[in-house]
């Protein structure tokens, strides 16, 4: 599970990173 936790977060983060960008 907290793996993926781990991938999940990282997907939101880059998505949110790239929408910001």
């Amino acid at each position: 599970v907290e793996s993926a936790e781990c991938l999940g977060i990282h997907t939101i983060s880059q998505l949110k990173h790239h929408q910001f960008n």
